[in-house]
């Protein structure tokens, strides 16, 4: 007695009736698809298509690209596609290929595509010419945001060096002491991964100059004056009578129109009084600290330092030092971002050479 696999349909867009290629899945999914957007996609699929086929039972040229045609579903040919390793791609493999490629996807959410695959999709694109697919893969945000050691060595072992560094940008959300053991990480050389680690260290040493006192001229100045006159006690010489020197320095860089004296902010070139706050001063000197190790635009608006910074103020300015925060914070994300966008052409410079090599 023989028993008849059963085949389950794809999701929409995946279900038209006016398809003319079936893609089925290791796990008897049928994808049905059209074959003008994967000739689209893939110059080998392309070929394939084009080609005359020979019979199934027979006549096959070793080394032409044909139809593997598995069988055909009322009367539209069946294909499987396979991996590296000549296995029949799983279900969200062949989903997230497809997907790729296919219009209506282009224009919503693509499904979600797991690290744990990644490897197998970039194979699968390479094998299939899909080269699209591949750097949407080594693009995808979820696991740029999440495990990005996992691309940077897919990208570089593909050659695609813009992908990499795009990669290595997102690793700047770890301390190096937390980097992770990925298995990827055997793909790449020890060259390859030595760039990884200075590209870390020159963003960490380029970031952390940005907190300090005199590199501040990326500043604004209409920023610099939400700051509140001098006061009790956050700028006050009776609280701070030992720093009054580090305050006055900081007004000086920041290039602030006023100039401390005893108990009063005095306006100088006609601006209104204001004066760089204690608080703010300790907050710099924190995040110049963790931008060191951890040289990422979120380190500059993790919550417990803001928080601490807010909360240093005293009741006098706390709500100006609230709406000076939520001026300054975008503005410092930005020139962190800058800097480290400056810093990864060394990097994907270097990736290119690497790659060549």
């Amino acid at each position: 007695m023989t028993t008849t696999r059963k085949f389950t349909e794809a999701p929409p867009p995946f279900d038209d009736p006016s398809a003319d290629i079936i893609v089925r899945s290791a796990e008897g999914v049928d994808f049905h698809m059209h074959k003008l957007l994967l000739s689209l996609a893939s110059p080998f699929f392309k070929e394939m298509f084009e080609l005359p086929q020979p019979p199934i039972d027979g006549g096959e040229v070793e080394g032409s690209p044909r139809l593997e045609v598995d069988n055909t579903r009322d009367g539209i040919p069946v294909i499987l596609m396979y991996d590296d390793q000549n296995q029949a791609c799983g279900q969200t493999v062949v989903e997230f290929m497809l997907s790729s490629c296919h219009p209506t996807c282009l224009q919503s959410n693509k499904p979600f595509l797991d690290a744990h695959i990644l490897g197998t999709v970039v194979d699968v694109g390479r094998r299939y010419g899909m080269d699209g697919v591949v750097k949407s893969a080594l693009r995808y945000p979820h696991i740029l945001a999440t495990n990005p050691f996992v691309l940077f060595p897919h990208a570089c072992q593909q050659k695609l060096a813009e992908e990499g560094t795009l990669a290595a940008k997102e690793t700047l959300r770890f301390r190096i002491k937390e980097f992770p053991h990925e298995p990827a990480l055997k793909l790449i050389s020890g060259y390859q991964y030595h760039a990884l680690l200075k590209f870390h260290q020159r963003c960490g040493e380029a970031t952390a100059i940005l907190a300090q006192c005199d590199k501040m001229d990326w500043i604004p100045q209409s920023t610099l004056r939400l700051f509140p006159e001098q006061h009790h006690p956050c700028s006050s010489l009776e609280t701070y009578r030992d720093s009054i020197s580090t305050l006055s320095q900081w007004n000086q860089r920041a290039g602030v129109s006023t100039m401390l004296t005893w108990g009063m902010c005095v306006p100088t070139r006609g601006f209104p009084s204001s004066s760089i706050q204690q608080w703010w001063i300790d907050y710099m000197g924190s995040t110049s600290r963790a931008l060191k190790s951890k040289p990422h635009s979120s380190t500059v608006d993790e919550p417990q330092r803001v928080d601490d910074a807010k909360g240093a103020a005293c009741p006098n300015c706390a709500v100006q030092a609230r709406v000076f925060m939520r001026n300054f914070i975008p503005i410092f994300k930005q020139q962190v971002e800058k800097v480290i966008h400056e810093v990864s052409l060394f990097l994907t410079d270097l990736l290119h050479r690497l790659i060549r090599a």
